[in-house]
């Protein structure tokens, strides 16, 4: 007899359990209302289509980084909603004619992990496959050191997802390897590289408590 298997949810279902008609609403007016028709018919499409436009552009491109500065610690439908921004743009990262408008992706990074993290396990395993996904994708011309920061995310949700001591070692050796391949004077702190420093609090944190590997504290060893 055949057996049925329960389909695993990929991020698309996720987004679609976490973000409502008024979740898209809030979202649209954040400009000051600004195009907020075509903010929220751009954002419904991408939503139910589950897929984002080759380019992302202005609209909803805006809006989405709008929301992820909202403080939502203590806020389960804010979380949501920076999640999904956040995540939103880090997935436009695939589509080359949308890498040039996308700055900071490095903030964008912790934010979707620091979310994921707070809404459950479940949305973490999704945002690891979401990595590998966009990794998958991207080299390091198309981000330079956000490139890196791509893999240093990637380190956290292996050890936020509990993957086996080899998966991870293997994402430190591709870190280092970025590192020494971008950089001939490698910084003694990591997240040194970036001008994009508002949300360097929270890495720092993150790196802290989940470094089980002290990528980021041996910075002396033989990882350089």
């Amino acid at each position: 007899m055949q057996k049925n298997y329960k389909k695993s949810k990929d991020i698309w279902d996720i987004f679609k359990e976490l973000i409502s008609d008024s979740d898209i609403v809030h979202i649209s007016q954040s400009d000051y209302g600004y195009e907020e028709k075509k903010n929220y018919n751009s954002i419904k499409d991408i939503l139910d289509r589950g897929q984002l436009p080759k380019t992302l552009e202005w609209i909803p491109r805006e809006v989405l980084s709008l929301v992820r500065w909202d403080e939502y610690k203590n806020d389960t439908k804010l979380t949501a909603r920076v999640f999904f921004c956040s995540t939103l743009l880090l997935l436009a990262s695939k589509n080359s004619e949308s890498i040039g408008y996308l700055d900071g992706q490095v903030e964008n990074i912790i934010i979707s992990i620091d979310t994921a993290n707070i809404l459950g396990s479940e949305k973490l395993e999704v945002l690891f496959s979401v990595f590998e996904e966009i990794l998958s994708k991207i080299t390091i011309r198309d981000f330079e050191e956000d490139y890196l920061y791509f893999y240093l995310g990637f380190y956290l949700l292996a050890i936020l997802t509990k993957k086996t001591d080899t998966v991870i070692q293997n994402i430190i050796g591709k870190v280092s390897k970025i590192e020494k391949q971008m950089y001939d004077y490698p910084q003694k702190d990591i997240l040194k590289y970036t001008c994009f420093d508002q949300k360097i609090i929270i890495w720092k944190e993150y790196l802290i408590q989940y470094d089980k590997f002290n990528l980021y504290f041996k910075r002396d060893s033989k990882l350089l």
